[in-house]
């Protein structure tokens, strides 16, 4: 009973660093922003930080898993058919962390989330579409290849075009990619 308490203590703790950061990052460049910065921000103890997480890097990526996890939280439920589709949801997530991602893209630290995501994808384009015959390595390739643009386009599309929608997002993404693997992601 009391590890679930702890656990809920230190999920609380995470996320008051994560949004104290996240505020730090509107008045600071990420390289100076301090420990003790953080831990002020978030009204928490340096023990409680280094408790939770060995560099401010680490609160970064627990920012970008979050986003992430939502994503992958919307593909299961929604189950999408096409890249497309698949492209829209992630899209349409970035659209709700909007400020967080440009923020952190602002900072050069989006760059954190390719090997989470590069983690996930050949799994999801394994489920999504089994007969792709695709060496696990080159799957693997293809997969970091695709992700770090989807990084790269994000920001663009915020800040330049942003009335354009998720659906067109994701049917842009889908020619791009028809492109790369016509044989493979063709539905």
């Amino acid at each position: 009973m009391s590890l679930n308490k702890g656990n809920s203590k230190s999920q609380h703790s995470k996320e008051q660093m994560r949004n104290a950061l996240l505020e730090l990052l509107k008045e600071k460049d990420f390289d100076s922003i301090t420990i003790q910065e953080i831990t002020d921000k978030a009204e928490l103890s340096r023990r409680t930080y280094y408790r939770n997480y060995r560099s401010k890097v680490d609160i970064v990526t627990d920012i970008l898993h979050y986003t992430w996890q939502d994503y992958l939280a919307a593909l299961k439920k929604l189950e999408p058919s096409s890249i497309s589709e698949i492209t829209e949801i992630l899209y349409g997530i970035t659209i709700h962390h909007k400020e967080d991602i440009l923020l952190l893209h602002q900072q050069n630290l989006l760059i954190h989330l390719i090997p989470i995501a590069t983690n996930d994808l050949p799994d999801i384009m394994a489920t999504r579409y089994p007969g792709m015959s695709i060496d696990p390595k080159a799957l693997r390739y293809m997969s970091t290849f695709i992700v770090s643009g989807f990084f790269q386009v994000i920001p663009t599309w915020l800040t330049e075009n942003p009335e354009i929608s998720s659906k067109e997002m994701g049917h842009y993404l889908e020619q791009m990619l028809l492109i790369y693997a016509p044989q493979q992601i063709d539905n």
